[in-house]
């Protein structure tokens, strides 16, 4: 009896698996191809608001001579909604989020919502969808413990130092 039940169920259970699998497929691709119709923007740029001065000197600058197009939270967040909402919306609407980082970025809580919501979407899409620019050394110990992921991404992922003597730029 249990292998009669055996060999009439296993088919069906493989069948099933199969047309799970594909759905799955289906979804992903779906969802893949949409947030490519979404994106308006090259890059996101997520900084602290005391490091303003060389986002919009310095980084804006150079991006713009290789004529990417720039979301900015300051130009680009709706009035009325919320701000995780709209930080939510301007990474969806950008290719690739850039974190300025320095000591005022990690202990800006803003900048660790971005960084949350762009960790979730690299996560999602599993794939390489961060860039870290690192504008001064920030040692491990300075990360305030409740943000984790911070410490992973930055043990984890490559980043770019800028130097501060544009004298060193090779």
């Amino acid at each position: 009896l249990v292998l009669i039940c055996f060999y009439f169920d296993l088919p069906w259970y493989l069948r099933m698996l199969g047309q799970w699998t594909q759905t799955l497929q289906r979804i992903r691709k779906t969802s893949q191809e949409q947030l490519k119709r979404n994106v308006q923007f090259h890059v996101f740029i997520s900084y602290s608001e005391h490091d303003s001065m060389w986002v919009k000197h310095e980084l804006i600058p150079n991006l713009q001579k290789e004529e990417k197009l720039i979301c900015l939270h300051e130009g680009h967040f709706d009035p009325g909604k919320s701000i995780t909402e709209n930080i939510k919306n301007c990474l969806e609407k950008s290719c690739k989020p850039i974190f300025v980082m320095s000591p005022k970025f990690v202990q800006s809580e803003w900048c660790h919502y971005e960084l949350y919501f762009a960790h979730h979407r690299l996560f999602h899409e599993n794939s390489d969808y961060v860039m870290f620019i690192l504008l001064e050394p920030i040692p491990l110990y300075c990360i305030p413990t409740r943000y984790p992921k911070l410490k992973a991404l930055l043990g984890k992922k490559a980043y770019l130092e800028w130097p501060k003597d544009r004298r060193n730029c090779g």
